[in-house]
């Protein structure tokens, strides 16, 4: 037993000694694949890199390449640019040149369309100013021979009356005895009769009409100023005029009328001018709505333009005294006066006329507003 013992211990041993060998064996072996698999690795790596810098190389000459096409390629557009422009401003100089000679050759038939217009205008000018002439002429023989005949016509007819006895009474003034002869038999009225030594009226001879007319003498001084003023004022009128609605004005009905409502009145100033457009006279009139209407109407009734001008429509409802509604009224006024003054034909005719040379406040005349 005691033999059999120290065998197995030695045979373990050298169990044990082989399996050490074998280990390091091994461990060489896996050592030396591991160095081989590095340097295969290396090795691997290295051919990596080498691929890797061959590549940028690559790409690099590629790019510097593709640098120097772009380069190229900008040189080449921009040397076309320049040539386009060129072509561009050469075109462009021939155009402009080509514009201008076209301008001036424009321009020089305009002016000498212009003088030949120049030219036709003098000649109808000249050819109007002598038919006026001709006219005027005309006019003044046909005067000279209006008068020749009057005073033929006044030289028989004084002979005639030298003939007739003194006493006789003219022919004119034969039917206008036969009228007061006629109105002496007719019965007395309640009205002043024209023979009534009470009356405040006397019988004035007028050369124009060759008659005797009727005058009442109520206020003659007074009368006869404002008669001689409105006179005047329609002589001014007739050379031309310019109207302005200025304001309006609250104003109670005259004494005596039916009316009792407070109505507006339009304050206008009247400028009366020359020939030269120059202010001979200014004064004002105060006219109502109604009376600018009853103008309307009456222009209308002659003259054909003013059926066509839009007038101020009458309110029916609503609160006529408003300030909003009469600052309207007003406006649409002026521009009827001013359509008046557009037309020569209603600027001058004796309702306007009328209308203008009289102040309108203290005369009734129909509706209040």
């Amino acid at each position: 037993m005691q033999q059999k013992r120290p065998l197995a211990n030695s045979k373990k041993k050298e169990k044990v000694a082989a399996e050490k060998v074998a280990q390091e064996q091994a461990e060489l072996e896996a050592k030396e694949i591991a160095r081989v698999a590095a340097e295969e690795e290396k090795v691997r790596l290295e051919q990596a890199e080498a691929d890797r810098l061959a590549a940028e190389e690559k790409a690099r000459l590629e790019q510097a390449e593709a640098d120097r096409q772009v380069a190229e390629d900008m040189e080449r557009i921009r040397q076309e640019g320049v040539a386009l422009e060129g072509q561009r401003a050469a075109r462009w100089d021939r155009e402009k040149a080509a514009a201008d000679n076209e301008a001036q050759e424009t321009l020089r038939k305009q002016e000498e369309e212009l003088k030949r217009i120049e030219d036709e205008a003098a000649d109808r000018e000249a050819q109007q100013r002598l038919r006026e002439q001709e006219e005027e002429l005309k006019r003044l023989e046909e005067e000279a021979r209006n008068k020749k005949e009057e005073a033929e016509r006044l030289a028989k007819q004084n002979a005639a009356d030298a003939k007739k006895p003194k006493n006789a009474v003219p022919a004119h003034l034969a039917e206008y005895f036969a009228e007061m002869n006629a109105k002496k038999n007719e019965p007395q009225s309640s009205s002043a009769n024209l023979d009534d030594p009470g009356s405040k009226s006397k019988q004035v001879w007028n050369a124009q009409t060759g008659r005797f007319e009727e005058v009442f003498d109520d206020d003659d001084d007074e009368d006869a100023e404002q008669t001689a003023t409105q006179s005047k004022r329609e002589e001014l009128l007739r050379t031309g005029w310019t109207l302005e609605i200025v304001d309006t004005v609250q104003m109670e009905p005259p004494p005596g009328t039916k009316k009792k409502k407070v109505y507006t009145a339009y304050i206008i100033i009247v400028k009366a001018r020359g020939a030269d457009g120059a202010v001979l006279e200014t004064w004002q009139v105060h006219k109502r709505y109604s009376q600018f209407r009853e103008l309307h109407n009456n222009l209308a009734k002659y003259v054909k333009t003013a059926r066509v001008i839009k007038f101020a429509k009458k309110r029916y409802f609503g609160n006529s005294m408003a300030p909003a509604f009469i600052r309207q009224r007003r406006e649409q006024l002026q521009t009827y006066l001013d359509a008046i003054g557009d037309v020569p034909e209603m600027a001058h005719c004796r309702v306007t006329l009328n209308f203008l040379k009289r102040d309108g406040s203290t005369h009734e005349s129909g509706e209040a507003m």
